[in-house]
């Protein structure tokens, strides 16, 4: 588990940092003999870095807005046969719970940000609540729906006793205590500004 922190996902920095975002996964591909799947807080923030994305040489999957059952079956078989696809998602999509790609079917994910919700109204009242009862109103309206959906797609990767991967953490806040404390405990995360060189040693 690698923490790459020298790059912010936050809204107001990302049109800032999207080309050394872009940068980063790029290297990180070149770096990992197969497949990849990279997980994006959202599809505007995904569109917005693969703008600037050069995956040259590398078969890419977009998950889509619109995907069904049979698309997303499809995406799957693919991945299955481990030839080095490179598939682009969002967290908290069909694509990062509840699939199991073992072996080859998934060497690395790459987490681009934590996938915390929309600000609204909603929002807005159930952080409130949770500050009221509890003290923590961020934290339990944004920061647990958020990392919840972090650890499910890092979870992709290791689905066997003999299955060997990564999982890169992108962002400022995966060095923040308080994102670190759902972090599960098995992981053994390392700060690196340069993940390419850790994946490269791993292989």
């Amino acid at each position: 588990v690698i923490v790459t922190p020298d790059v912010s996902t936050e809204y107001r920095k990302r049109e800032r940092d999207k080309a050394a975002i872009a940068t980063h996964i790029e290297h990180i591909v070149a770096a990992v003999p197969g497949n990849v799947a990279v997980y994006f807080s959202s599809f505007a923030l995904r569109d917005l870095v693969a703008s600037e994305m050069g995956l040259l040489g590398r078969p890419v999957i977009f998950q889509e807005r619109d995907m069904n059952e049979d698309d997303r079956n499809r995406v799957l078989e693919t991945m299955a046969r481990g030839e080095g696809h490179v598939l682009l998602a969002v967290l908290g999509g069909i694509f990062s719970e509840g699939i199991d790609l073992p072996g080859a079917g998934l060497l690395a994910a790459v987490i681009v940000g934590p996938a915390l919700p929309a600000v609204g109204l909603e929002r807005r009242l159930m952080s409130a609540w949770f500050q009221e009862k509890h003290g923590h109103g961020f934290r339990y309206a944004y920061q647990v729906p958020g990392m919840s959906r972090v650890v499910q797609a890092a979870g992709r990767v290791i689905r066997t006793m003999d299955d060997v991967g990564a999982i890169v953490l992108i962002g400022r806040r995966f060095i923040q205590n308080d994102y670190q404390a759902f972090f599960p405990a098995e992981w053994t995360a390392e700060r690196s500004a340069s993940p390419a060189v850790q994946l490269t040693a791993l292989w």
